[in-house]
């Protein structure tokens, strides 16, 4: 019965290592590109810029996504393995302080599903087809193109903002959880 215990404790510390580790990378690739990426585009040529910019974003979408999978997969087993599987599918996870962090947590990554998957389906495909080399160099279509990278821009803002608050969510839960 012991090495199941000091099983099931080393697997939550591994999973809760995994889980940490895939809630800074998402916060640190959403980050990297609204503030490091984002500007330094507007530094070089646009051509080059559009290129840079599909081939980084394509990379971001895929550390984005795998981030966003492991969340979720790492936080599912987290809660089977400590019994708290059950009240987070029922009406106790506002009940104690550490469940409502749990809760905010959980809301945040679906909104961060909901933010990754417009910025890959609808973002990502219209500015591939606007932002390509040749649309680049002969003006191409200027108007939508500009409205979707705001879009982009304010998806991006979203994504730093929320991930960010579901990480000082996280790291509550140290202390208790929330209010």
């Amino acid at each position: 019965m012991d090495t199941n215990f000091a099983r099931s404790k080393n697997m939550i510390l591994a999973l809760r290592l995994i889980h940490m580790f895939a809630a800074a990378f998402l916060v640190g690739t959403a980050a990297f590109h609204f503030f490091l990426l984002r500007p330094a585009l507007r530094l070089i040529p646009p051509a080059h810029g559009a290129t840079v910019a599909r081939r980084l974003g394509s990379l971001m979408i895929y550390l984005n996504w795998t981030a966003l999978g492991l969340l979720l997969l790492s936080g599912i087993l987290r809660l089977y393995l400590r019994g708290d599987l059950e009240p987070f599918l029922s009406l106790d996870l506002f009940a104690e302080s550490h469940l409502r962090a749990l809760a905010l947590m959980s809301f945040a990554w679906l909104i961060l599903l909901g933010l990754s998957s417009y910025m890959t389906i609808l973002l990502r495909s219209h500015l591939a087809q606007s932002s390509a080399p040749a649309a680049a160099t002969r003006g191409g279509n200027g108007g939508t193109q500009a409205e979707a990278l705001l879009r982009l821009d304010l998806a991006q803002r979203l994504v730093v903002v929320i991930s960010t608050l579901a990480l000082l969510a996280g790291a509550s839960m140290v202390d208790g959880g929330l209010f």
